[in-house]
Protein backbone atom coordinates (compact mmCIF):
# COMPACT_ATOMS: atom_id res chain seq x y z
CA UNK A 1 0.00 0.00 0.00
CA UNK A 2 1.41 3.31 -1.15
CA UNK A 3 1.85 5.93 1.53
CA UNK A 4 -0.48 9.23 0.34
CA UNK A 5 -1.23 11.30 3.16
CA UNK A 6 -1.15 11.40 6.75
CA UNK A 7 -4.77 9.99 7.61
CA UNK A 8 -4.43 6.23 6.50
CA UNK A 9 -2.07 5.97 9.74
CA UNK A 10 -2.99 7.32 13.00
CA UNK A 11 0.21 6.66 14.87
CA UNK A 12 2.09 9.28 13.17
CA UNK A 13 1.18 11.61 15.87
CA UNK A 14 2.75 9.96 18.77
CA UNK A 15 6.24 10.34 16.68
CA UNK A 16 6.32 13.99 15.58
CA UNK A 17 9.95 13.71 15.06
CA UNK A 18 9.39 11.05 11.94
CA UNK A 19 8.09 11.62 8.87
CA UNK A 20 5.23 9.66 7.85
CA UNK A 21 6.65 6.87 6.07
CA UNK A 22 9.00 6.35 8.90
CA UNK A 23 6.35 5.89 11.35
CA UNK A 24 4.59 3.35 9.01
CA UNK A 25 7.62 1.50 8.92
CA UNK A 26 8.63 1.67 12.42
CA UNK A 27 4.90 0.59 13.03
CA UNK A 28 5.16 -2.34 10.81
CA UNK A 29 8.66 -3.07 11.70
CA UNK A 30 7.71 -2.99 15.61
CA UNK A 31 4.61 -5.86 15.12
CA UNK A 32 6.74 -8.04 13.45
CA UNK A 33 7.36 -7.59 9.70
CA UNK A 34 10.31 -8.30 8.20
CA UNK A 35 11.71 -5.24 6.21
CA UNK A 36 11.22 -7.38 3.14
CA UNK A 37 7.84 -7.40 3.68
CA UNK A 38 7.44 -3.54 5.09
CA UNK A 39 9.21 -3.12 1.31
CA UNK A 40 6.20 -5.18 -0.33
CA UNK A 41 3.52 -3.19 1.76
CA UNK A 42 4.54 0.29 1.52
CA UNK A 43 5.82 -0.29 -2.18
CA UNK A 44 9.28 0.80 -1.82
CA UNK A 45 12.74 -0.60 -2.38
CA UNK A 46 13.99 -3.15 0.39
CA UNK A 47 17.32 -0.61 0.68
CA UNK A 48 14.77 2.01 0.94
CA UNK A 49 13.76 0.54 4.11
CA UNK A 50 17.06 -0.38 5.33
CA UNK A 51 17.93 3.35 4.91
CA UNK A 52 14.97 4.76 6.45
CA UNK A 53 14.98 2.21 10.04
CA UNK A 54 18.98 3.54 10.41
CA UNK A 55 17.83 6.44 9.94
CA UNK A 56 15.14 6.22 13.04
CA UNK A 57 17.99 4.45 15.40
CA UNK A 58 20.26 7.88 14.60
CA UNK A 59 16.95 10.35 15.49
CA UNK A 60 16.75 8.26 18.77
CA UNK A 61 19.86 7.37 19.07
CA UNK A 62 18.91 4.09 18.99
CA UNK A 63 22.27 0.94 18.96
CA UNK A 64 19.76 -1.70 17.42
CA UNK A 65 16.60 -1.82 15.69
CA UNK A 66 15.39 -3.87 18.95
CA UNK A 67 15.71 -0.90 21.01
CA UNK A 68 13.66 1.55 18.39
CA UNK A 69 10.64 -1.78 19.14
CA UNK A 70 10.85 -0.93 22.73
CA UNK A 71 10.38 3.05 21.84
CA UNK A 72 7.37 2.02 19.53
CA UNK A 73 6.10 -0.12 22.56
CA UNK A 74 6.42 2.18 24.98
CA UNK A 75 4.78 5.44 23.12
CA UNK A 76 1.72 3.37 22.04
CA UNK A 77 1.05 1.84 25.80
CA UNK A 78 1.95 4.79 27.40
CA UNK A 79 -1.40 6.09 26.64
CA UNK A 80 -3.34 3.40 27.07
CA UNK A 81 -2.52 2.73 30.22
CA UNK A 82 -3.13 6.27 31.52
CA UNK A 83 -6.77 5.45 29.79
CA UNK A 84 -7.25 2.76 31.99
CA UNK A 85 -5.75 3.93 35.43
CA UNK A 86 -7.51 6.94 35.01
CA UNK A 87 -10.77 5.38 34.08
Amino acid sequence: MPLNNNNDYPHSVLFPELTHRESKILHLYATGSTQQNIALSCDIAEVTVKKQMSEMRDKFNCGSSSELRQIYLCRILTPILNLALNS
